[in-house]
Parts: structure tokens; C-alpha cells; sequence
């Protein structure tokens, strides 16, 4: 398992993506929440990375970060315009 997982980054695969994708189809609120999650994450690493004095690798992650919260936010404008046809 780890091999493919490998082996999908190396092909510019978001794994991660792919996983939460998958996991919300059933349970949109989970896909919300699993992507908040990792928002979060993301952004305790930003924070850790100012700290350590690394902007590049600081903005790297804010900017994931601000990625996993418009997909989250896209997700649920999606959600909320399906159940209201």
C-alpha cells in the first residue's frame, strides 16, 4: 500500500484528495469536516514553519491550508444547492 501511494505522489496524484473525494460521497458532512481537519493541520505546520524562520515552507502550507477551506467551502455550496432541487 505505501508503495502505491508512492508511486501516485510521484505522478502528482493528491492522495489525500482522492481519499476524502471518496469517503464524502456517502457522507457529505464528513468530506466537510475531514477537510477542515487537514486545513487546520496545515496551518499548525505554517505556524510551526514561522516560527523556525522558513517563509517558503511556511507559505507552502498556509497556502495548502487555504486550499483544503475553499474546496470545504465549495463542497458545501455544492451540498446545499443539490438539496434545495
Amino acid at each position: 500500500m505505501e508503495e502505491l501511494v508512492k508511486r501516485a505522489r510521484e505522478l502528482g496524484i493528491d492522495v489525500e484528495d482522492l481519499i476524502i473525494t471518496a469517503t464524502s460521497r456517502s457522507d457529505p458532512s464528513n468530506g466537510l469536516r475531514l477537510r477542515l481537519e487537514l486545513a487546520r493541520r496545515y496551518l499548525n505546520e505554517a505556524e510551526d514553519y514561522v516560527r523556525r524562520n522558513d517563509p517558503v515552507q511556511a507559505s507552502e502550507k498556509a497556502y495548502k491550508a487555504a486550499e483544503e477551506v475553499v474546496k470545504a467551502r465549495l463542497r458545501c455550496i455544492t451540498y446545499l444547492s443539490t438539496r434545495r432541487h
